[in-house]
């Protein structure tokens, strides 16, 4: 049990826009494109904004942890800003772009902390279910390690060429999470089925 297990239209309403970002950006790893990429930004916002607020009457992540939402709101939020200060800013000068790039560079530190100090509060606390917590903790690590490969130094070609493979990572991350969050308080009624199902297969397989 969690603090968030009855609070089931949420956790869908959250899954479902948290597997809309996941299925945009698979699809903008196949074609980019910044729509693409956006368009799964603010998807993702909006299925962490939903898991934080509540839906329906029923309570969110707010309710339990104050620290938790802000942290995992700046981590959501961060991409969003940072892709929309990068496309105001692409016609400008040289020192424009430079100051665009520390703000975002800021941002992204920012982001990540809250990110990690957000999904720490909810394993910890219980806050969610604990495979939806690990789900989002690994979303979160994910996105830590990209932002450390932004430092290393990839002239090497097999180097390159396997990192933009690993970028898959963190969509697919997100589609794990989402499944975690659309079977949130459910796993007893999922796993109980899934029991009865294989019982009742071997049931009629079996010879008299």
């Amino acid at each position: 049990m969690s603090q968030m297990t009855d609070s089931n239209r949420t956790t869908v309403l959250a899954g479902m826009l948290v597997l809309a970002s996941a299925a945009l950006g698979l699809w903008s790893q196949a074609d980019p494109h910044p729509i693409a990429a956006t368009a799964a930004s603010v998807a993702f916002l909006a299925g962490i904004a939903v898991l934080i607020v509540g839906s329906r009457g029923e309570p969110g992540l707010a309710r339990a942890s104050t620290v938790a939402s802000t942290g995992l709101i700046l981590f959501a939020l961060s991409d969003v800003v940072s892709r929309s200060l990068l496309s105001l800013s692409r016609d400008g000068d040289a020192a424009a772009l430079r100051s665009v790039g520390l703000v975002v560079a800021v941002l992204q530190v920012l982001a990540l902390a809250g990110g990690v100090t957000g999904a720490v509060l909810v394993v910890r606390r219980h806050l969610l279910e604990v495979w939806t917590a690990r789900a989002l903790m690994v979303v979160v690590a994910a996105r830590v390690v990209f932002a450390a490969l932004a430092f290393v130094p990839l002239a090497d070609l097999p180097i390159l060429l396997a990192v933009t493979r690993a970028s898959l990572v963190v969509p697919l991350s997100l589609l794990v999470f989402a499944i975690a969050l659309l079977l949130h308080g459910r796993t007893a009624l999922v796993t109980g089925r899934a029991h009865r199902f294989i019982e009742a297969w071997r049931s009629s397989t079996d010879v008299v």
